[in-house]
């Protein structure tokens, strides 16, 4: 599911759920603050139910962890990812 987040007439965002429950969002910088987002979270998981909801959020984005632990969800897991560029360039 997918859908334009309006404040008024404006667009100011949009926000998405997956089918395993990742939730992903994203308020143009002009609204952010301003209770929207937590809005949108609350407005998809009402629309959605289910027992499991995920999001992944930049480790080094404090105020989108506040917000998620706000509406209590928990940190699961820190993802690491390596790639051999050795074996990329060969690829190329």
């Amino acid at each position: 599911a997918w859908y334009l987040i309006r404040f008024g007439q404006d667009y100011v965002g949009a926000i998405y759920l997956t089918a395993l429950g990742e939730i992903g969002i994203g308020i143009l910088t002009d609204w952010r603050g301003r209770g929207l987002e937590v809005a949108a979270i609350k407005a998809i998981m009402r629309k959605h139910p289910r027992s499991r909801f995920l999001a992944n959020i930049n480790p080094r984005n404090s105020d989108w962890i506040r917000m998620f632990r706000r509406l209590d969800f928990k940190l699961l897991q820190y993802t690491y990812e390596f790639r051999s560029y050795e074996q990329s360039e060969t690829r190329a």
